[in-house]
C-alpha cells in the first residue's frame, strides 16, 4: 500500500498534471448536476458505477463547501469546475482510486493466506503494492483499477463459498460479480471463479444457491448501472462497438493479447522472473481446489480479452493482480 501511495503523491501534489482517460470520469460526472444520470450522455464505452460512485463524492465536496458559506447554486459551481478549475476533483477521484488500490492489496493478501498459508498471504499483498502497472494506474481517475478490486472481491467470496454452504456466500459473490461488471464490462468474466468453487466443491448445476447468486450478479448490475437497460438499444449498439473495438486494436498491429501480454504487458507490471514464476504459481494452483478457483478467475480474463488485438497495458490490471497471488504461490 507504501508503493501505491508514494507513486501517487507525486501527480496529486499537482493536479495540473493529466492523463486522457481522467477526461470523462472528472468532468464527464458533471453532467450528472443536471439531473439526468443517464451516462450514455458522458461516455458509450463503460457502465455508470464509478461515474456515480465520483459523483457523489463530487456532490459531498459541494454539500461541504454549501454548509460554508458558497453562494453558487449546484449548476453554477458544476460550471465553474468544468470550465475553469477541475483540479479539486482530479484529486478526489484519484484519491478514490487510491482507495480501491489498498483494498486490493488487502485482498490480494487475503487469497493467498486462504489458499497457501500465512507467509503466502503476506506475499501476495507485497507483489501487488510494487506491481509496477497497478501502482501506475492507482495515481488515475479511471475504471481499471476499482474494476480490479471487486474483481479480486468475487474470488475472495467464492473461496468463502467453496469452505461453506452458507447461501450468504453466494450471494455476496453475486452482489460483487455485479459491482465488478458495473464498473468494467469485462468484470462480468469474474462469475468464472463462483463457477470454479461451486463445481470444485461437487454441488450441481441446478443448485439454487448458485441461481440465487446469478440473480444477485444481475440484479446489482441493474442497480449500479440502471441505463444499460432503460436505454438498452444505445448499450447494445455501443457494446458491439466496443466488442469490434477489442478484436481489431487501435489502429497498430501488435498481435493478440493471447502473446502480447505474456511478452509484454505482465513482465511490464511483474518483471521476468515474476512472470516465469507465475506459471509455477498456476501449477501449484491446480493442485488446489482453492487454487483453481483462482486460476479460473485469471484464465478466463485472459482468455477473454486476449482474444483481441487492443492490447492497452491497463487492460492487463486484473491479471497483474491475479498474478501477484499467483507469484506469492510459487
Amino acid at each position: 500500500g507504501l508503493a501505491a501511495l508514494l507513486r501517487v503523491w507525486g501527480p496529486l501534489s499537482d493536479p495540473s498534471i493529466r492523463h486522457p482517460d481522467e477526461f470523462y470520469p472528472v468532468y464527464g460526472t458533471l453532467h450528472f448536476s443536471t439531473g439526468d444520470f443517464n451516462h450514455h450522455a458522458m461516455t458509450a464505452i463503460y457502465p455508470a458505477l464509478h461515474s456515480y460512485l465520483l459523483w457523489a463524492l463530487y456532490f459531498l465536496y459541494f454539500a461541504i463547501l454549501k454548509i460554508g458559506g458558497l453562494s453558487w447554486s449546484l449548476d453554477q459551481w458544476a460550471a465553474y469546475h468544468f470550465f475553469w478549475d477541475g483540479d479539486p476533483l482530479i484529486q478526489i477521484g484519484r484519491w478514490a482510486t487510491v482507495f480501491f488500490a489498498l483494498v486490493t492489496v488487502w485482498w490480494a493478501g487475503c487469497l493467498g493466506r486462504r489458499i497457501w498459508g500465512d507467509t503466502a498471504g503476506w506475499l501476495a499483498a507485497l507483489f501487488t503494492a510494487v506491481c509496477t502497472l497497478h501502482v501506475r494506474q492507482s495515481g488515475l481517475v479511471a475504471v481499471d483499477v476499482p474494476m480490479a478490486c471487486w474483481y479480486l472481491g468475487v474470488v475472495w467470496a467464492s473461496l468463502r463459498l467453496l469452505e461453506g454452504e452458507d447461501i450468504r456466500w453466494y450471494l455476496w459473490a453475486g452482489a460483487l460479480v455485479g459491482l465488478a461488471a458495473a464498473s468494467k464490462y469485462p468484470g462480468a468474466l469474474s462469475c468464472s471463479a463462483v463457477m470454479a468453487a461451486h463445481f470444485g466443491a461437487g454441488r450441481g448445476l441446478f443448485d439454487r444457491r448458485l441461481w440465487l447468486s446469478g440473480s444477485a450478479a444481475v440484479g446489482t448490475f441493474f442497480v449500479a448501472t440502471p441505463y444499460t437497460f432503460l436505454d438498452f438499444a444505445f448499450f447494445a449498439e455501443s457494446f458491439s462497438m466496443g466488442v469490434d473495438y477489442l478484436q481489431q486494436g487501435f489502429g497498430l498491429d501488435l498481435g493478440r493479447g493471447w502473446w502480447y501480454y505474456p511478452r509484454v504487458s505482465l513482465p511490464a507490471g511483474l518483471g521476468w522472473v515474476g512472470t516465469a514464476l507465475l506459471v509455477c504459481g498456476a501449477v501449484a494452483a491446480v493442485q488446489r481446489t482453492s487454487g483453481r478457483v483462482l486460476l479460473a478467475a485469471f484464465l478466463s480474463y485472459y482468455l477473454v480479452m486476449g482474444s483481441g488485438q487492443l492490447v492497452f497495458m491497463r487492460y492487463t490490471i486484473p491479471l497483474q493482480v491475479l498474478g501477484s497471488v499467483l507469484l506469492a504461490g510459487a
